[in-house]
């Protein structure tokens, strides 16, 4: 019997006032239930634009934010202008509470084709997708990005199947890692450290955590708890 369901992407069209196009992709790992299981997504938007009388990311935003079960990570590339608008692609990390609201979140983002912002139209539409299956029972680790929220500019440690594995926060605390976690596992424990704390670099203590690797929630544990994990 199959487990858990790895990874699904979906790709489609970006199209803005007739003018610009591009492309959205989604990608999350789910789990086939009956009962509501949480899903970790990663959409991306490119060619979004910013103009005196339109920002497009704020309006993706509110929708995606709407549906995500704890903190939304973005990350931006590919800045440009054309014309009069400042044009970037965005990457946003969340997790939602069911299978259900993948729907949910692309009926909201059909919805902005039909209003008008600052007087122009955008609208996102997914055209592809792919799934991936992996079995729970598969005694291998596997890859799985661990991600959560810590001081800014931290440096996080994480002890899992495959080793230590550290990473920087961003200057908003968000961090992201691919990690190797058995296919029974659980959590990923680590600790961060060397932070932002009051405005002053390196002056946040070290804090103690387990993220939950099917739901990304992260949980500040004690000291006694890490150092007991196994």
């Amino acid at each position: 019997m199959l487990g858990r369901i790895g990874r699904v992407v979906i790709s489609g069209a970006v199209v803005a006032a007739g003018t610009l196009g591009g492309c959205a992709q989604v990608r999350d790992t789910v789990q086939p239930s009956m009962a509501p299981r949480p899903i970790e997504v990663v959409y991306r938007f490119e060619n979004v634009r910013r103009l005196p009388t339109l920002d497009e990311w704020s309006e993706i935003r509110r929708v995606l934010e709407g549906h995500t079960v704890q903190a939304m990570s973005v990350r931006t590339s590919n800045e440009r202008k054309y014309d009069k608008a400042e044009i970037r692609d965005y990457e946003a990390h969340l997790v939602v509470k069911d299978v259900s609201d993948l729907q949910a979140i692309q009926s909201d983002l059909d919805s902005l084709g039909e209003e008008r912002i600052g007087g122009i139209k955008a609208k996102y539409s997914p055209v592809r997708a792919e799934v991936s299956y992996r079995s729970d029972h598969a005694g291998d680790p596997h890859d799985r990005t661990v991600r959560g929220v810590c001081a800014p500019a931290a440096r996080v440690t994480l002890i899992t199947e495959g080793g230590v594995a550290e990473v920087q926060a961003n200057q908003y605390g968000a961090w992201a890692k691919p990690v190797k976690v058995g296919a029974r596992d659980k959590w990923v424990y680590g600790y961060a450290e060397g932070g932002v704390a009051g405005g002053v670099a390196g002056a946040s203590a070290r804090e103690y955590f387990r993220v939950d690797v099917e739901t990304m929630e992260k949980k500040v544990i004690l000291e006694a708890e890490f150092a007991a994990r196994n």
